[in-house]
């Protein structure tokens, strides 16, 4: 324990908690601010090396399985010391070195399978619906909201995600002669957004079944059955047609880095001459990291957040043209917290419905993001074309 606890020391400089091991041995961690210090107590011997090792791994583990269990504070303050204090550095070089090997194993053992896909995609999708309805609120949109007036004290979540969605619709500059393919189209919510724009041909594609049924019900709640809208379950590199529009919202980072390259061309292929696509995805602005080891077991299995440098070449080999790249910062840091409050707001209906594991999972997952995205996540729109004058050479189009 005494390592774990050395470990800790060189990381919290800001804030901190007493550590105590299975033989109740305590150290104190940091500078702790509070008069009654938080504690994190480890019950197991045996994951102490693990703990030191690779503690992105093993704490997030520990406190899901009931290994480790806090008082006098939750999984939050531990979740906000901890990557505060990392900021956008490493936890340390030999986590750094397991996290960076176990990605490139996955990388050279991925192999290419649609059904694999599907498979990762609907371990997270095809939970209860009612928990992402809880989460997420009436318009179910499961992606960074756009917070143009500020923050969640200037606006609700739901007005947000009503901004971020007509935000996209501006930027794919729709027009009633347009066809529209949105690649994970999640529950619906930016295709019927623009269904009380435009009339137009719309399909959404997802490999989550649960998110088509909610999909196909919605369109019948807004007596929209008989329109061009729809939904398929269907990898959308099945797709055939060409489209005027493309939208991706939040599906890129479900891709394996070894497919960016055919990910970008079938884009491309899918695009009309004169066509505008937009990706909205969660990116680094770091060098190239391991991906969380926690985020891949429970969360989005194969799932990552890759920084330009990994993904502005596959563009530049598609034939398509970066014709605008949007940063947001600070944009899914509030999102990711309202998603929490939320949570927590129906914890016990949730506990209920899936366990106490389920809910400790999200907890750290949803947290542990809002923190990320104060340091080193952050949201890209990359606007792409076929063409360079296909879009207006400034942004005056945007806010008008």
């Amino acid at each position: 324990m005494y390592i774990v606890a050395k470990l800790l020391t060189k990381i919290i400089k800001q804030d901190g908690f007493i550590l105590i091991s299975p033989s109740n041995e305590k150290f104190v961690i940091g500078n702790p601010l509070k008069k009654e210090p938080m504690e994190v107590k480890i019950l197991k011997k045996n994951i102490s090396l693990g703990l030191a090792l690779y503690p992105e791994k093993y704490f997030p583990e520990g406190l899901i399985e009931g290994d480790i269990v806090i008082n006098n504070g939750t999984i939050e303050d531990f979740i906000t010391i901890t990557m505060d204090n990392i900021g956008r550095g490493n936890i340390s070089f030999v986590n750094d070195f397991f996290s960076k090997l176990k990605s490139l194993v996955r990388m050279f053992f991925y192999y290419d399978s649609k059904l694999k896909s599907k498979k990762n995609l609907s371990y997270h999708y095809d939970i209860h619906p009612q928990v992402f309805q809880w989460m997420l609120g009436e318009n179910m949109t499961y992606s960074c909201a756009y917070w143009d007036k500020g923050g969640p004290d200037k606006q609700t979540l739901e007005d947000a995600q009503r901004a971020k969605l007509k935000f996209i619709q501006k930027k794919l500059m729709l027009t009633k002669s347009d066809s529209l393919l949105d690649i994970g189209s999640g529950f619906g919510s930016f295709i019927f957004s623009c269904s009380e724009d435009f009339d137009i041909p719309m399909r959404g594609c997802t490999l989550s079944s649960e998110q088509k049924k909610f999909s196909e019900e919605k369109q019948k709640k807004l007596n929209l059955g008989n329109s061009n809208i729809k939904f398929e379950l269907k990898d959308f590199r099945d797709i055939k047609e060409k489209f005027s529009r493309i939208s991706s919202i939040g599906q890129f980072e479900h891709t394996n880095q070894k497919l960016y390259k055919s990910y970008f061309k079938k884009i491309y292929n899918l695009l009309t001459d004169t066509g505008i696509a937009v990706i909205h995805y969660i990116g680094s602005n770091t060098p190239p990291k391991g991906e969380s080891e926690f985020i891949h077991k429970y969360i989005f299995p194969h799932g990552s957040c890759p920084p330009l440098s990994k993904v502005i070449p596959a563009i530049e080999r598609s034939g398509l043209i970066l014709s605008d790249c949007d940063t947001w910062r600070l944009h899914y840091k509030f999102t990711c917290a309202e998603w929490h409050k939320r949570f927590m707001r129906k914890k016990n209906e949730i506990t209920k419905l899936m366990g106490e594991k389920f809910v400790t999972m999200f907890r750290i997952y949803l947290w542990g993001c809002s923190r990320a995205f104060l340091h080193d996540l952050q949201v890209y729109q990359l606007t792409l074309t076929k063409k360079i004058d296909t879009i207006p050479i400034t942004k005056n189009y945007l806010f008008n």
